[in-house]
């Protein structure tokens, strides 16, 4: 089973001198492992998009430890579209995602590209994400996410910008990655929906989990 496993990890920030500026997150210990969905919950600011950096290897810890499985996929949903290139067009990114991690683009992808693009309403696939709407990205942005092969299903603030029809799919689709083995952590300010999903929830304030 894979997992990783945040250790009184702290993550400060610094100017371009060098010297620390703010302090991301303070003495922060979390543990994910496959087949459940962990919620990361605060105001804006409080250090969840951190915590979600440090997951994915983004950023390193000031102090602390972080530890993950060996040969762990993860999949990354960024807000508004950010694990997205905006001069392509969804399906440009998932060929390109596939090229970058030297996998073969295989056969009966394309179907299901289309499948999932009819799912949440995006129809164009051929359209440029840069002329796409606040909307129509998040939704490609899962899209794309959801299409390559993962262990973690890594989410900052997925569902904004997201129809209410769509969200109701992409909470749907939570429960099916888990019910196939995988882990998913969110981090959201969406208290009903991750109440909703979540097997195991922390609260984020001023940097530290205050609450689990």
């Amino acid at each position: 089973m894979h997992y990783i496993v945040l250790d009184g990890v702290c993550f400060y920030y610094r100017d371009i001198w060098g010297r620390r500026k703010n302090e991301g997150i303070t003495d922060v210990s979390v543990s994910l492992e496959q087949g459940m969905v962990t919620s990361l919950l605060g105001v804006n600011g409080s250090g969840k998009s951190t915590i979600i950096k440090l997951l994915l290897g983004f950023a390193y810890p000031t102090m602390g430890r972080v530890y993950r499985s060996e040969d762990m996929r993860f999949s990354y949903i960024g807000d508004g579209g950010r694990n997205l290139y905006s001069h392509m067009s969804l399906e440009e990114n998932v060929r390109y995602s596939y090229a970058l991690r030297g996998i073969a683009f295989r056969n009966g992808l394309k179907e299901e590209l289309g499948r999932l693009s009819r799912l949440f309403g995006l129809i164009d696939n051929g359209m440029k994400v840069s002329a796409m709407s606040r909307g129509m990205r998040q939704k490609a942005a899962i899209i794309c996410a959801l299409l390559l092969p993962h262990d973690f299903l890594i989410a900052d603030e997925p569902t904004l910008g997201l129809d209410w029809p769509s969200q109701m799919e992409f909470e749907a689709i939570l429960r099916c990655e888990v019910g196939l083995g995988r882990g998913v952590c969110l981090s959201t300010n969406d208290l009903p929906m991750a109440q909703r999903v979540s097997d195991s929830m922390m609260f984020v304030e001023g940097g530290r989990l205050v609450k689990r």
